[in-house]
């Protein structure tokens, strides 16, 4: 979710934005989320950006609306002891198919970057160890 600091944007659900220019920056949020029942789990819906502090066996589950076709955003996994995620949703899709090999050690930071194309694409892009 981004925030315009300082800008009250308004209209009516029929209104369309066009043409707006920004100068200066745009706020953004993160939401942290927290593995319960060994399940990481992202609703879309609730911000671009997310960030999960990991340790231990977990997966990953995400809630895809079609209001979210065309967002995009980041996954901060922040592994605090060691960790082992499991497979993504099968709606999860990464270059040539290919799994990916997390980084699981302990005291390490991940990215993983998204595209929601379709509620059942999510395209995904992996790079980890940030030291």
């Amino acid at each position: 979710m981004a925030y315009l600091k300082g800008i009250d944007i308004s209209g009516s659900n029929n209104t369309t934005l066009q043409d707006i220019t920004i100068s200066g920056s745009i706020a953004r949020t993160s939401d942290t989320i927290i593995i319960a029942n060994s399940t990481a789990s992202i609703n879309f819906s609730d911000n671009d950006n997310f960030i999960i502090n990991a340790g231990g066996d977990f997966k990953f589950d995400w809630v895809v609306a079609s209001d979210n076709i065309g967002q995009s955003g980041t996954i901060i996994i922040n592994n605090s002891s060691a960790s082992t995620p499991d497979v993504l949703p099968s709606i999860t899709k990464t270059p040539d198919g290919a799994d990916i090999l997390f980084v699981t050690a302990s005291n390490t930071t991940s990215v993983m970057s998204y595209y929601v194309a379709a509620t059942d694409k999510v395209l995904v892009s992996y790079i980890g160890n940030f030291a």
